[in-house]
């Protein structure tokens, strides 16, 4: 879950393709292929990494804030 979250945010993809990516993570919700546990440990460990990624993803920080 982490690397779809990472591969998300990725600085090579448009808006349309972070949102197309956050809609394939809603679909794995939905059909219970990811949990909601495994969704929050991706998301932490994302969060806890975000500092180490700044320089490969630019403007980590505004896309996991939705901006």
């Amino acid at each position: 879950m982490n690397k779809v979250l990472l591969r998300s945010l990725s600085c090579f993809f448009v808006d349309a393709d972070r949102e197309l990516a956050g809609s394939v993570i809603v679909e794995l919700k939905k059909e219970s292929l990811v949990s909601s546990a495994q969704f929050l440990d991706g998301f932490r460990d994302l969060v806890a990494h975000m500092a180490e990624k700044d320089q490969e993803i630019p403007r980590i920080y505004s896309h996991v804030a939705g901006e």
